[in-house]
């Protein structure tokens, strides 16, 4: 199965250990200064956890012990991983829609094989895939290349019925719900020996 790039990204956070001790100096910091001015660990620690640096970065950059050196470095990695993260996103945009234009190129071009590979990779680039899937584009693609492997197989092009399967089958399966149970037919010998 496929992996989301933002379950990729989250993979290569930034190192926990680090961050968890940043995240607990910062903590008991602020309840050695100000006993009334407690500062929830595991509320960033949970942030750090989902992902949710903007969110922790605001907090920690406002909160009094972000003037300690350690709190200020834990600060500064927290900004260039989200330079970066940008940096990512705003590659991963252009891709998106380098993708997007490959498929209705190809699509008009009626090179249905590569429309189907360009609306893989969109897939996999996509910032909300369901939505993507259920937009009107994949479902004409995704019922066009249905229908003409179902016509080519019909009239014995099992190479190009193949190749529109093989196109299909790498789609995410809630593209085609209906292909499965109309997959290539197996036909007896008689019939292709004639």
């Amino acid at each position: 199965m496929r992996e989301h790039p933002a379950q990729r990204d989250r993979r290569s956070l930034p190192n926990f250990v680090a961050l968890n001790a940043a995240i607990l100096f910062c903590a008991s910091a602020s309840r050695a200064d100000r006993p009334g001015d407690t500062l929830d660990s595991v509320r960033l620690q949970q942030l750090a956890e989902r992902g949710q640096f903007a969110q922790l970065r605001t907090i920690l950059r406002h909160h009094p012990a972000a003037a300690d050196p350690r709190a200020a470095a834990l600060l500064e990695s927290l900004d260039t991983y989200l330079a970066h993260q940008r940096e990512a996103d705003e590659r991963r945009l252009e891709s998106f829609e380098k993708a997007r234009t490959e498929m209705r190129e190809k699509l008009a071009a009626g090179k249905l094989e590569d429309a189907l590979r360009s609306a893989v990779a969109m897939h996999d680039l996509a910032d909300n895939p369901a939505a993507l899937l259920a937009s009107d584009q994949m479902i004409e693609l995704t019922a066009t290349a249905q229908r003409r492997a179902a016509e080519a197989e019909d009239a014995g092009d099992w190479l190009a019925a193949m190749l529109l399967y093989s196109g299909l089958r790498n789609m995410p399966p809630t593209c085609w719900p209906s292909f499965t149970s109309n997959a290539p037919r197996r036909r007896s010998r008689k019939t292709l020996s004639h």
